[in-house]
């Protein structure tokens, strides 16, 4: 697993920064962002519900000394056991796997450190849902 975030993280160092990217099949995205840079990852650019498989990495980094944020006010994936199935995974930066998200939810959290990856999984016979994240760069946090 450590060897496929260090995968994203090379694929993520070649991609054209940019902040806002939508889930596209098998697509590998960085986020470099500034002080008072937001950037946007979210699943469907048109609303509504993703349907079909996906598979979707993203890559985010702040300026050393600050931490990721990543904010996720409303997230409807299809639940599932240990969330196997469609799930929201963020690796923060002093994480050894990432946590995985399904479910209705509300997720906020930092990277402790300047990276964070996050990835998008369902599979081809998913039922759809949606997700939309705001990320951003935090120096005041202490930990």
């Amino acid at each position: 697993m450590l060897l496929k975030w260090f995968v994203l993280a090379v694929l993520a160092s070649m991609s054209t920064a940019n902040s806002d990217y939508p889930c596209e099949p098998d697509d590998h995205y960085v986020q470099n962002l500034g002080p008072l840079d937001t950037g946007l990852i979210f699943v469907n650019p048109r609303g509504g519900s993703y349907k079909g498989e996906k598979l979707c990495y993203w890559f985010v980094t702040c300026p050393v000394g600050a931490d990721v944020i990543i904010d996720c006010p409303f997230v409807d994936i299809p639940e599932s056991h240990l969330c196997k199935r469609d799930r929201l995974l963020i690796k923060r930066a002093t994480s050894l796997a990432p946590q995985s998200f399904c479910g209705n939810q509300t997720i906020r959290t930092a990277s402790y450190g300047n990276v964070m990856g996050v990835s998008f999984q369902a599979p081809d016979d998913t039922k759809g849902g949606h997700f939309q994240c705001q990320t951003s760069c935090n120096f005041a946090l202490k930990y």
